[in-house]
């Protein structure tokens, strides 16, 4: 696959999963989509030649890439609770790497490896490949690393491409793949929402001078306000979101634990990023709807109490409402957070409901009551991450008991979350030369040797925000 020269190219070279082909015209907003993504675009080649290949089957009998889970036992648990801002930022900058090694030059992720058979899984997932970005983007403006940012710029020109318009309504498209449930092909506000955040991030990068900045400014608050625009705004259902910028009766359930929540924090983090410009017009337009958005979500979270999807939906929601909390200071922002954080550390496995299973200690999903149907998995991941900002408030509000009863969840997810990331003697030595593609990746879980894009991303996320947030560096048990 050749380098990335520009957004035209890659619609020529693409008929599937883009707005337009080489029999059709271009419209207008097709057009300023390609001007904004020129800028951005690179020359060299991205990735120092590590591209990635589909792996064939390893001659012999199938071995899997990785050895087998290194069960830690009862004895060393608390060894690793000691964790530095170094053993943080090295855990980080491996599963960035990963992911760098695995994006294509059109700045699209291989999707998910499967270290059993050698090969990558012909699946794909569109609103995994847009979270991807915004990981990309929060590192490079995190670390201005030169590596992560033309990572970014790569998958934002890939998603550039990607761009439609419903109704003059930027948004971008679920990709359908042949495995993806007709339910969900017209959900197409999560691959926006997690776009949004990408460009703001982007945005944000310092050093990073972009021409016809105002264009890409324009076009994140022209996707905020048709976000906005699918909000419901009376009645019982007051504040929800749909789900979709194309079919206004699309209300996949399911998707309201994971689509909406993504948009109100993409929408906070923009609310933010024109603060800091001065536009506080259209700022607090976007915090409007956040607002209107809590009189509905805190009861929908309330009543799926013995739902897995709310793990995700804490990761969002709880980001998104803590900020609404630090610039209203209304305490009943706050107050749920909080609600959250202390319905999920209820749920941990810790040393006395897990002796037996120590390798599951720290983990925040499952169900420790039956742990072999229902083991902790890197879902532990987006519960800590809304954990960790509860923490923060729980700081800013001087709740030293619930700072202190968090804190130690975290640095024991932490720990668990360190034990899934695969190092070095973790690979097989009769697979070495396949290093580069398991290196730094997060497994599933204890019982899940699956790597996926998204696994990398919330951990990496996690890890960020403990970096930032949890005392500062060195970050360490006090």
């Amino acid at each position: 696959m050749n380098s990335l020269t520009s957004s035209t190219n890659r619609h020529d070279d693409q008929n599937t999963g883009s707005l337009c082909n080489k029999k059709q015209p271009l419209l207008e907003k097709e057009k300023l989509a390609q001007k904004i993504a020129q800028p951005l675009l690179q020359k060299e080649k991205p990735n120092d030649g590590t591209q990635p290949q589909k792996l064939g089957q390893p001659k012999g009998k199938p071995t899997s890439i990785l050895n087998p889970f290194q069960a830690i036992t009862l004895d060393k648990i608390g060894q690793t609770d000691h964790l530095s801002s170094e053993a943080l930022r090295t855990a980080i900058f491996a599963a960035t790497k990963w992911l760098v090694t695995n994006q294509h030059d059109d700045g699209s992720f291989n999707y998910m490896f499967l270290p059993s058979s050698g090969k990558w899984s012909d699946e794909d997932n569109s609103t995994r490949q847009s979270g991807r970005l915004w990981d990309m983007a929060k590192m490079g403006k995190a670390f201005n690393n030169k590596t992560f940012t033309d990572s970014t710029i790569r998958a934002f020109n890939h998603h550039v491409g990607l761009l439609q318009y419903a109704n003059d309504r930027p948004f971008i498209p679920y990709k359908n793949h042949e495995n993806t449930p007709p339910e969900r092909r017209e959900g197409n506000l999560g691959s926006t929402a997690l776009f949004l955040l990408g460009l703001v991030n982007l945005l944000g990068i310092e050093n990073l001078k972009l021409e016809n900045s105002e264009d890409h400014l324009s076009l994140a608050i022209n996707i905020g306000k048709s976000i906005c625009s699918l909000q419901v705004t009376e009645g019982e259902n007051k504040g929800r979101l749909y789900c979709s910028f194309t079919n206004k009766n699309y209300d996949f359930n399911a998707a309201q634990y994971f689509y909406p929540v993504e948009a109100l924090l993409a929408l906070s983090d923009l609310s933010e990023l024109l603060s800091e410009k001065g536009d506080h017009e259209t700022a607090q337009e976007f915090l409007d709807c956040i607002a209107t958005a809590f009189l509905y979500y805190p009861e929908f979270f309330r009543n799926t109490q013995k739902n897995i999807l709310r793990f995700p939906f804490m990761e969002w929601f709880t980001l998104s409402t803590s900020h609404m909390y630090l610039r209203t200071k209304d305490k009943k922002y706050a107050d749920f957070v909080f609600e959250m954080a202390d319905w999920a550390v209820k749920k941990a496995w810790t040393v006395d409901n897990s002796s037996k299973n120590p390798q599951y200690i720290g983990g925040l999903d499952g169900d420790p009551e039956d742990p072999v149907k229902n083991p902790p998995t890197m879902d532990t991941a987006t519960i800590i991450t809304a954990i960790i900002q509860a923490y923060v408030l729980a700081k800013h509000v001087r709740d030293t008991q619930r700072t202190n009863r968090y804190r130690k969840h975290i640095i024991s997810a932490a720990a668990f979350l360190m034990r899934l990331q695969v190092q070095e003697k973790d690979i097989s030595p009769l697979h070495s030369d396949k290093r580069k593609f398991v290196l730094g990746a997060i497994r599933g879980g204890p019982d899940d040797d699956s790597l996926r894009i998204d696994f990398a991303g919330h951990v990496m996320t996690a890890f960020l925000n403990m970096l930032k947030s949890v005392d500062g560096a060195p970050w360490s048990k006090k």
